[in-house]
């Protein structure tokens, strides 16, 4: 399992790294000591609407706020479509990281919003993290 997702995060990063590198981004991004973290939902039977929802209408505009540079989002073809979401989001450091975790996790904002989007039901069965570091060859850093 952890092989499976240090192979999909490596995945991941390529594919970011691959979006910067063809100057989609407007900004250039300077060197850093950033980290990156790779989130996958394991999302309930039925519940991938609702969980793309959220995302789309709440949770990326919370994030923000919280200063958390959200990179990309993704979905696996196939039959697990409709079961994992994949997201790879940019932080200063990992203690930035935790204390924006935190700070997300108490807004009010972000707790109507689950609430409002699980009223049918519990959308996220749970929530893997991988933390990254770019190698000093990477595009992004």
């Amino acid at each position: 399992m952890k092989r499976n997702l240090i192979m999909i995060a490596g995945l991941l990063v390529a594919l970011a790294t691959g979006w910067y590198a063809q100057g989609a981004w407007a900004a250039k991004v300077e060197d850093s000591k950033r980290v990156f973290e790779l989130r996958i939902y394991s999302v309930l039977p039925g519940r991938m609407d609702a969980m793309n929802a959220r995302f789309k209408d709440h949770t990326n505009a919370l994030l923000n706020k919280h200063h958390m540079t959200l990179i990309g989002f993704w979905q696996p073809q196939g039959a697990d479509a409709s079961k994992k979401l994949y997201y790879l989001v940019a932080h200063q450091s990992k203690a930035e990281a935790e204390a924006n975790w935190k700070a997300f996790s108490a807004d009010p904002a972000w707790k109507a919003a689950r609430e409002a989007s699980e009223k049918d039901g519990k959308i996220v069965e749970k929530v893997d993290r991988l933390w990254l570091d770019p190698t000093d060859y990477s595009m992004m850093k």
